[in-house]
C-alpha cells in the first residue's frame, strides 16, 4: 500500500509539484502573495508534467513500466492534468493582474513547456536541458521577483541550479535519447556528468546570499546527496526525484535563513 502510494506520488508528479511549492514559498517568503503564487506553481507543475506524460503515452514514447502505469491510472492522470492547468491558469491571471508584459512572459514559458514535447524543439542539439532550466528560472524566480519589484540580474544564477537538476534525468535517458540531442551525459559520460551536477550546485551556493556557515553546510550536503544518488543509480532503480528533492532542501533554507 505504501509502495503503491509512493509510486503514485512519483509518477503523477505530485511530489515534484510539492517540492516546487516549497522552493517557491521559501524563496519568496517575505511576499504577501507567496502562498497564492506557490500554489499556482504547484498546479502548473501538476498540469504540464501530466500533459507531457499523456502525450508521450499516446505517442507510445514511454518506457514499458511507465506506459503500463499510465494505462492503469489514465483517468486520474487526465483529471490531474485538467485540474492543474485550469487552476494554475486562473491563479496566474489574477496574480499578474492582467499586466500584458508579465502575461506575455508567462505565455512564452507555457508555450515552450508544451511545444518542448509535441514539437521537434527538444531535438535541437544542446537545447534539451536549456529549455527546461530557463523556464523553471523564469517562472519560479524571475517572474515573482518582477511582481514584487525586486528583480536583480543576479537572479539568473538560478540557471546553474535548475540546469544541474536536469542532468540526472538526461543521464537516465541517455540510452533512449537520440544521439543528435547532444545532452551533457551523451557528450561527457555519466560519471563526469554527476561531477558537473555537484560543481554547478556548489557554484550556485557560493554565488548566493547565504551566510558562510550555510554555504559550508549546503556544499557538504550537495556533495553527499549527489554522491549517494550516483552510487545507487547504477546499482538499483532510484528515482530522479531524489535529486529533485534539492528543491525542497533549498526552499527550506531560503525560508528559515
Amino acid at each position: 500500500m505504501v509502495k503503491s502510494a509512493l509510486l503514485f506520488l512519483l509518477n503523477s508528479s505530485v511530489l515534484l509539484a510539492f517540492f516546487s511549492f516549497v522552493f517557491t514559498f521559501g524563496l519568496h517568503s517575505n511576499w504577501e502573495n507567496k502562498l497564492s503564487y506557490s500554489s499556482a506553481i504547484f498546479f502548473s507543475v501538476l498540469g504540464i508534467y501530466n500533459f507531457h506524460r499523456l502525450y508521450k503515452f499516446q505517442k507510445k514514447q514511454l518506457n514499458l513500466p511507465m506506459s503500463n502505469w499510465v494505462a492503469k491510472n489514465l483517468r486520474i492522470i487526465q483529471l490531474l492534468c485538467s485540474i492543474g492547468i485550469i487552476t494554475s491558469s486562473t491563479l496566474f491571471v489574477f496574480l499578474l493582474k492582467f499586466n500584458l508584459a508579465n502575461l506575455l512572459l508567462l505565455s512564452a514559458c507555457l508555450l515552450i513547456s508544451i511545444f518542448y514535447v509535441i514539437s521537434k524543439w527538444r531535438e535541437i542539439p544542446f537545447l534539451k536541458a536549456a529549455f527546461v532550466s530557463v523556464v523553471w528560472t523564469v517562472i519560479l524566480v524571475i517572474l515573482p521577483s518582477l511582481l514584487q519589484g525586486k528583480y536583480e540580474s543576479q537572479s539568473w544564477i538560478f540557471l546553474l541550479f535548475f540546469y544541474a537538476l536536469t542532468i540526472p534525468a538526461d543521464a537516465r535517458d541517455m540510452e533512449v535519447d537520440q544521439k543528435k540531442l547532444n545532452t551533457l551525459p551523451q557528450l561527457i559520460g555519466k560519471k563526469q556528468s554527476f561531477w558537473t551536477v555537484m560543481l554547478l550546485l556548489n557554484l550556485f551556493t557560493l554565488l548566493n546570499h547565504f551566510s558562510q556557515e550555510i554555504k559550508i553546510g549546503l556544499i557538504a550536503f550537495n556533495t553527499i546527496w549527489v554522491f549517494i544518488y550516483h552510487h545507487f543509480e547504477g546499482k538499483q532503480k532510484i528515482s530522479v526525484e531524489f535529486i529533485d528533492a534539492l528543491l525542497l532542501v533549498y526552499g527550506l533554507v531560503f525560508w528559515f535563513k
